[in-house]
């Protein structure tokens, strides 16, 4: 893995000086005599700081992690929003680093080309052992993210940001936003994996040469939300986005826990076609509507997929290069069943679904997703004013085993209020489900509160990433409560 093990240095590490004071002593004078500085101001103490805890950061998730960084000059001019707790400036950051390695304190490369695989990372970072001396006195720190996206984004058809007038609705979904997010930030939020799986899934969501973010927030297990809407308009789009769990493998969804209890997860089947049904008042089709005649059941992946694609498209011909390049950049992609072609996949929908064929090729996806956001809204502000963290991931969501009930009746409520009738609601595997499948169930004698705590016990039993962070929220949760502020 080499240099992709990384994540990407982070301007939105809060500030606190405090769990490095004795590190920052020892370097700092070293740094002052240094002939690249000629003066030594607050700024370079900021930007001294927050190159420590995205290094410390690193050394957390793994010894072996670098922090990659940018060594552009105008990759520093860029205006970021939200505004960073440092403004991070290309001349004392890469006078640090370079002082730091000149101390021995870091190691790592200024940029690399492998020329045979056409393939260039930015500079990398990581602490040598003197420097991982002074984290392991330090211990896990209190590394905390600010949120990188602003609560409401628009973004045009080239995906660029666009500004906007702040409106009574933007308002109210801004102010909804902060609600769902503040009480979500009272739970923990982790994924209870073996430390090597972690490593695993870290390395499958981080292969960018410029270092993962995603990475990075699922270490911190982040579950602030933003919404993001497209095409210049509030009238598509809207889903959200930012929670870590929406860059997990789907197969590792199951090891996500609320509160230390595992989770569910219900989702509306077939919402989008069901949905356009609803609204042109026509009756919804039994049995799967990812069905099509002559396709074989283990195509079913590749039909929702083609579904999807064909109510997103402006036309057919756009449809069918948008399957072509999805099944050529996923290795792991269903082919088309042998003897058939797209053409037939996307008469075999047209035919079957012929009473809604003229939302087909038509766009209609993004406005569907419009309205799927604004159900996935109700859903959660119904659960969170119960103080219930609920996890969303555009038609589904995820709530701790306890809630199991309340979500889904949650979900039902809301769609009858809006069309008079429900969704069918689906749940899938938990991870005890799993534990039951692999035959294995008596090594808990089916007591399932056993099989949680299991993962807390201590830190030796292979869940050290998971407990870490467990620990870590306990700690925040008694000093709020110290503090006089309430976290449940």
């Amino acid at each position: 893995m080499g240099y992709r093990k990384s994540i990407k240095f982070s301007h939105y590490i809060v500030t606190d000086p405090d769990p490095y004071g004795e590190l920052l002593g020892y370097i700092r004078p070293q740094l002052k005599d240094l002939s690249s500085f000629k003066y030594w101001k607050p700024i370079h103490d900021r930007h001294l700081l927050l190159i420590l805890q995205n290094l410390h950061l690193g050394y957390q998730i793994s010894p072996e992690t670098y922090v990659a960084y940018s060594r552009n000059k105008n990759d520093y001019s860029k205006q970021e929003v939200p505004v960073p707790p440092v403004k991070v400036a290309y001349g004392p950051t890469t006078r640090i680093i370079d002082g730091l390695a000149k101390f021995g304190l870091i190691e790592g490369t200024k940029g690399i080309y492998y020329p045979d695989q056409h393939v260039a990372f930015r500079a990398r970072m990581r602490a040598t052992s003197v420097m991982a001396s002074f984290f392991a006195r330090i211990g896990t720190g209190n590394l905390q993210l600010k949120a990188r996206h602003q609560l409401i984004v628009l973004r045009d058809e080239e995906g660029r940001n666009l500004p906007f007038e702040e409106t009574e609705e933007t308002f109210l979904m801004r102010r909804n936003l902060q609600f769902i997010n503040s009480i979500n930030q009272r739970h923990f939020v982790g994924l209870c994996v073996y430390d090597e799986v972690f490593d695993e899934i870290f390395h499958r969501i981080n292969s960018s040469d410029t270092g993962g973010t995603a990475s990075t927030e699922l270490y911190f297990g982040n579950t602030d939300l933003h919404r993001c809407f497209c095409n210049g308009t509030f009238s598509e789009g809207g889903r959200f986005y930012g929670g870590f769990w929406q860059n997990l493998p789907k197969e590792y969804r199951k090891f996500i826990r609320i509160d230390n209890k595992i989770i569910v997860e219900l989702d509306y089947s077939c919402l989008h076609p069901t949905l356009l049904y609803l609204e042109d008042g026509l009756p919804v089709p039994a049995g799967d509507m990812y069905e099509v005649p002559t396709f074989p059941p283990e195509a079913r992946k590749l039909l929702k997929v083609s579904m999807n694609i064909m109510l997103n498209a402006k036309n057919r011909a756009s449809a069918k290069k948008a399957l072509i390049a999805e099944m050529r950049k996923n290795p792991n992609f269903p082919l088309l069943p042998k003897g058939l072609s797209i053409d037939q996949l996307f008469d075999g929908f047209m035919e079957k679904h012929n009473g809604i064929g003229k939302y087909f090729f038509s766009s209609a996806g993004r406005r569907l997703q419009r309205v799927d956001s604004d159900i996935a809204e109700a859903v959660m502000l119904k659960l969170v004013k119960k103080n219930i963290c609920v996890l969303p991931l555009h038609d589904s969501f995820l709530v701790s085993r306890l809630h199991q009930n309340e979500l889904s009746c949650t979900m039902d409520r809301i769609v009858s209020a809006k069309y008079g009738t429900e969704i069918k609601v689906k749940r899938d595997k938990t991870s005890w489900d799993l534990i039951y499948d692999l035959d294995i169930q008596d090594e808990y004698h089916h007591d399932i509160e056993a099989f949680e705590r299991e993962a807390i016990r201590n830190a030796d039993n292979g869940f050290s990433k998971y407990h870490i962070q467990y620990r870590k929220f306990e700690a925040k949760e008694g000093e709020q409560k110290r503090k006089g502020v309430s976290l449940q």
